[in-house]
């Protein structure tokens, strides 16, 4: 009798719009493993990465309202809040510090519809019209980040929408 020994390996990815059903996606994701494991005969062996799951971007409502007032200042346009929480984003390691300090990460406009990551959005990246658009958003969460020292009220509020949210 002759037996054959074959090894398997993979690296895969588990990723959800929130921190909460990332955890509740997880040992989901684990069973299935281990019952292709046991359907076939097999040893499974699970190692999730050590640094830890990306969690969702926890956006300060405080601070973002701030930084949308000053971007509409400047004449850039921005969605209502209902549209832009349609739109989908990738992950960011951002998201693991938003959920320790009052945080944004917002997005704007740079004259093109084309998403990230794309050879379409690197070639409207490049342009002028761009620049000035990053230059704008830079400025705005400048203004934004120093209000935080210089506005009681926004640092108070900045705080409790961080309190209040992170029960969520």
């Amino acid at each position: 009798m002759s037996f054959q020994v074959y090894y398997a390996a993979g690296k895969f990815y588990c990723r959800s719009i929130t921190r909460t059903e990332l955890a509740e996606l997880k040992p989901k994701v684990e069973n299935c493993f281990k019952a292709a494991a046991g359907a076939t005969g097999c040893e499974v062996k699970l190692t999730w990465a050590p640094y830890g799951a990306i969690d969702d971007v926890f956006q300060n409502e405080a601070l973002a309202h701030r930084f949308i007032d000053y971007m509409k200042q400047v004449g850039s346009p921005f969605l209502p809040r209902s549209e832009e929480e349609k739109m989908v984003s990738g992950s960011t390691d951002f998201g693991n510090i938003s959920w320790e300090v009052p945080s944004i990460h917002p997005g704007f406009d740079i004259g093109t519809v084309a998403a990230n990551h794309t050879k379409e959005f690197a070639k409207q990246a490049a342009t002028m019209k761009a620049h000035h658009c990053v230059i704008r958003a830079a400025m705005c969460l400048s203004r934004t980040a120093a209000n935080v020292f210089l506005d009681d009220e926004l640092y108070e509020n900045a705080v409790a929408n961080f309190k209040n949210g992170k029960h969520h």
